[in-house]
């Protein structure tokens, strides 16, 4: 009896043994996993460096950068065909011979028939219409990119209204007599071009573009 309990004792503190040799060992290797982060738990800074993915940023979708869209130039057309018969002055003064007195002159003088279509010269929106002792019966149109033109000694008000949409080429008048101020010349259209506030001479526009 003696020799199987000493044989029994043996066989436990070899296996108890065995058990804190495999606990010194698990011990061993935690801590020679966590050796560079100095946390407990946390990720090795050699797994850190090579870039851990986010899981959320697979979640998350960009959108893609939208150039701006650019505006297109305006396209103009002669608002009637012909001749030039009044210069465009800016802001220079000129002689009127029919109120006898100097004025500035920053439009277009041209020749057409009585009666003749007077047609927007570009795209836009028709901003006023009026009657005026001096120009007569005058419309103005809005265009893009600052633009807006000015029609004057017209026959008629009547074939376009203020807010109307129109398109370049399309018949807004007729050329008249009822600019008091420039009676003497010849059947015309007198017509004028702003951008941003500022008279520009139209025939150099149309000169530098191929309209």
């Amino acid at each position: 009896m003696d020799i199987i309990k000493k044989i029994g004792l043996s066989r436990i503190a070899w296996y108890g043994a065995l058990a804190l040799l495999l606990v010194l060992l698990g011990i061993g290797s935690y801590a020679y996993r966590n050796r560079d982060t100095g946390v407990e738990g946390a990720v090795p800074q050699a797994v850190m460096a090579q870039g851990t993915p986010d899981p959320l940023s697979a979640l998350v979708v960009w959108p893609e950068a939208t150039p701006a869209p650019t505006e297109e130039p305006v396209r103009f057309v002669w608002p009637v065909e012909g001749e030039v018969v009044g210069a465009y002055a800016g802001d220079s003064l000129v002689w009127c011979d029919d109120l006898g007195q100097w004025q500035t002159h920053p439009a277009i003088d041209i020749a057409a028939a009585a009666g003749e279509a007077v047609a927007a010269c570009a795209d836009g929106v028709v901003s006023d219409a009026w009657s005026d002792g001096v120009w007569g019966n005058v419309i103005e149109i809005e265009h893009a990119d600052g633009y807006v033109s000015t029609y004057a000694n017209l026959s008629t008000l009547k074939l376009v209204e203020v807010g109307q949409a129109v398109k370049a080429g399309e018949t807004i008048s007729a050329v008249g007599d009822s600019a008091a101020c420039e009676a003497s010349l010849p059947w015309h259209l007198h017509f004028g071009l702003e951008k941003s506030g500022n008279s520009v001479n139209f025939e150099e526009i149309t000169a530098k573009n191929d309209f």
